[in-house]
């Protein structure tokens, strides 16, 4: 990962030009960047803890895509209609499986300080920030922190950002240009978006990546939210959709002829 400021054109990262084959080396690189001083980043879970059933899902949904599209589209937004459905366990789980299944660089990026909650405590955060990044203040390696039990995972630690900041700085080029020079370094960039319904923070971050993948808490969203939300992020792709919390439930009349 480059130490050049995030004003830095993309062409002249490292040295490398528009005309020049993209580089080989660049994961080793990235894995080998050291975990910054400061506390505060966010607990993704262990592999073998994240729910069969979700891991199961995720990996058809990438087989799938993969198969009929190719690889998925990075930057990639995981996102809902509205809040309380679990984007947050599945963005985890969806880069845990790209980096331990698939062999690939991965970020993780949460997305909280779009309403000044940053994605740790801000009492507790002693280092570089976002804003010194895209600032020209600190590098980007320094708010990058590789995963202590998988190094091919890596999270972006945001720091505190004051409320009503954060939709500035989605819109703005410094952030985008910072997406693109992640991309370059990364196989796959995944960002914990906010909801796309009601408050709109997701509305302000999808148009910034290339892809989003909607999750759904079933009984809880209904077929018109989903439908609403493929209008509004148009012409972004949607690579597809997790249900979560999914129960089935038995009829009484088969639950008695069982005895139950």
């Amino acid at each position: 990962m480059t130490d050049q400021p995030v004003g830095s054109p993309p062409s002249e990262v490292d040295g490398q030009t528009g005309d020049e084959p993209a580089r080989t080396d660049r994961p080793a690189r990235v894995a080998t960047a050291p975990a910054p001083a400061h506390s505060g980043v966010t607990d993704v879970p262990l592999y073998e803890d994240i729910a069969p059933h979700l891991l199961n899902s995720l990996r058809s949904l990438i087989d799938r895509f993969e198969l009929q599209s190719g690889e998925l589209p990075s930057p990639l937004a995981v996102t809902s209609p509205g809040p309380d459905t679990d984007t947050t366990v599945v963005s985890q789980a969806l880069a845990r499986i790209l980096a331990h299944e698939h062999g690939n660089y991965v970020l993780w990026m949460g997305s909280s300080w779009l309403d000044g909650a940053d994605d740790q405590a801000a009492g507790r955060h002693d280092g570089p920030s976002l804003l010194d990044v895209l600032a020209n203040k600190a590098s980007i390696r320094s708010v990058l922190v590789a995963d202590p039990d998988h190094p091919q995972l890596t999270q972006l630690t945001t720091g505190p950002i004051a409320a009503g900041h954060g939709h500035i700085i989605a819109r703005s080029p410094a952030f985008e240009h910072l997406l693109t020079l992640l991309e370059q370094e990364f196989d796959h960039v995944i960002i914990d978006c906010p909801p796309i319904l009601g408050v709109g923070d997701g509305l302000a971050l999808l148009p910034r990546t290339n892809g989003y993948l909607l999750v759904v808490r079933h009984r809880k969203v209904s077929t018109a939210h989903v439908r609403h939300v493929n209008e509004l992020a148009a012409p972004i792709p949607n690579v597809g959709v997790v249900v979560t919390n999914y129960v089935t439930r038995v009829p009484k009349i088969v639950r008695r002829l069982f005895g139950d």
